[in-house]
């Protein structure tokens, strides 16, 4: 079974994704997507090969660590650059917020 792309793990030009993106340092953007480039090679990749459910169930219980080790690695990486400054964490928040607000009026409640 040939593998299939489905879009990045962490969607840059999606909204909501794109308010992080936008506020995160370059080289801090770059190790994110490395982290998701893996996730997608090392984890996705092999379950969506997967030709039975005997066989996704398998390589789930082989890839999970990996994915759980990487989830985690990203959020320590966010993390630690939020408390470099604590207003940041603050700002972000407070963007996100009224990104989501300004989505809601302008395209309505779906």
């Amino acid at each position: 079974m040939a593998s299939v792309a489905v879009g990045p793990i962490v969607p840059g030009a999606t909204l909501p994704g794109n308010q992080l993106r936008r506020i995160l340092p370059p080289a801090l953007v770059v190790a994110l997507d490395k982290i998701a480039d893996q996730i997608g090679e090392e984890v996705f990749d092999p379950l969506l090969q997967a030709a039975s459910v005997e066989q996704l169930a398998r390589i789930f219980e082989r890839v999970f660590p990996k994915f759980r080790d990487y989830y985690a690695s990203t959020i320590f990486i966010v993390w630690g650059w939020l408390q470099e400054d604590p207003q940041r964490f603050s700002a972000l928040i407070i963007r996100s917020f009224q990104e989501s607000e300004h989505l809601i009026r302008s395209h309505g409640p779906r």
